[in-house]
């Protein structure tokens, strides 16, 4: 029997390539047997394209894996220090995940970083980021350049190497 094909590309008896949300992903890679079946008799371009956002899911994930854990005890809250600079809603954009804008989700993340002499941050690890998946923490990461903090003589608590925890926030435009 031939396999007939719409204007999209897929076959009628095929995949609806389409209808692969990151949820149904999750849940496959739950089912791996049956996701193992599902892909044997499928196209090869179906399986690419089931596997490319699998294989980016994974590699997203796992350097927040290994970096997860809890800040030092010491570690200052953003609210506890003076930031001379912090970063602006052109920035957020400018380093928000795109597979997270194109599948319309916010996220947050959570980091600790070491204040350098300079007032700057370094040293950055992510401690958590939801939902996972979306490289929120990477985006969180990307981020920790564009905060500045005042002076130590006017902001004892900002000792260099100290340690700052923030908190941030990943919302898409509004509009």
């Amino acid at each position: 029997m031939e396999s007939k094909r719409n204007p999209a590309g897929t076959s009628r008896r095929g995949f609806c390539l389409g209808l692969f949300s990151l949820p149904l992903l999750a849940d496959l890679l739950g089912r791996r047997a049956h996701l193992s079946a599902m892909l044997d008799n499928a196209p090869l371009m179906v399986k690419l394209h089931i596997m490319k956002p699998l294989f980016i899911m994974l590699l997203a994930a796992a350097p927040v894996a290994a970096t997860a854990g809890e800040p030092p005890p010491e570690a200052l809250l953003a609210n506890q220090v003076d930031w001379a600079q912090l970063p602006r809603g052109e920035d957020f954009a400018r380093v928000f995940p795109d597979y997270a804008m194109r599948s319309n989700v916010e996220g947050r993340t959570e980091l600790v970083c070491r204040i350098t002499q300079a007032q700057t941050l370094d040293n950055c690890r992510v401690l958590s980021q939801a939902p996972v998946g979306y490289a929120f923490g990477q985006a969180g990461l990307a981020l920790s350049r564009y905060f500045k903090l005042k002076p130590q003589q006017t902001n004892p608590r900002a000792v260099e190497g100290a340690s700052v925890l923030l908190k941030l926030r990943f919302n898409l435009p509004k509009g």
